[in-house]
């Protein structure tokens, strides 16, 4: 499963002004070097960043939820389900399938590419973007498949989200 943020209104950073005018926050290289300022790692790789719009996103949530091995749909419903996020055995392939509303951008560990939704330019809000180039850095620095896979608890596996995602949280504020 990808890494997900959840956009703000906020902007990320400083936002300092150039001079030019023009948002240094709307631009996809800012956004990056931002990451790398506030995270204090740089990029060994560039990272690619794709925009779709939400219902571009929906269909590609509907086919990669098809694709989740069974296993691990059970772990997940477990787990968040003992935390009361919806019933221990609740089918989560629907609810992955469709769960794209609150969605701004995500990172893929798996393809290393950044996923931009918005229906019109500008719409995901530059905080969300820094929040995933971080996910890019953490992974590219700390492999977060391999991460991710050394947990045999799902005590283990919330204390390693709560890291990934808290670390990518600070940054983008």
């Amino acid at each position: 499963l990808a890494v997900v943020a959840c956009g703000g209104d906020d902007d990320a950073g400083d936002g300092a002004d150039d001079g030019s005018g023009a948002d240094p926050s709307t631009d996809p290289a800012w956004i990056a070097q931002r990451a790398s300022e506030v995270r204090e790692l740089e990029f060994l790789d560039e990272v690619e960043v794709v925009t779709m719009t939400r219902a571009e996103f929906q269909a590609q949530a509907a086919d990669n939820a098809d694709e989740v091995d069974e296993a691990e749909l059970q772990e997940l419903a477990q787990t968040y389900g003992r935390l009361g996020y919806f019933p221990i055995d609740a089918d989560l392939r629907p609810i992955l399938a469709s769960s794209s509303d609150w969605v701004g951008a995500t990172y893929s560990y798996r393809t290393k590419l950044i996923t931009v939704v918005e229906d019109s330019p500008g719409e995901a809000p530059a905080s969300t973007k820094v929040h995933e180039h971080v996910h890019a850095l953490q992974d590219q620095h700390f492999d977060l498949l391999a991460f991710d896979q050394v947990t045999s608890t799902s005590d283990e596996f919330l204390a390693h989200r709560a890291v990934v995602e808290g670390d990518a949280v600070l940054a983008e504020a």
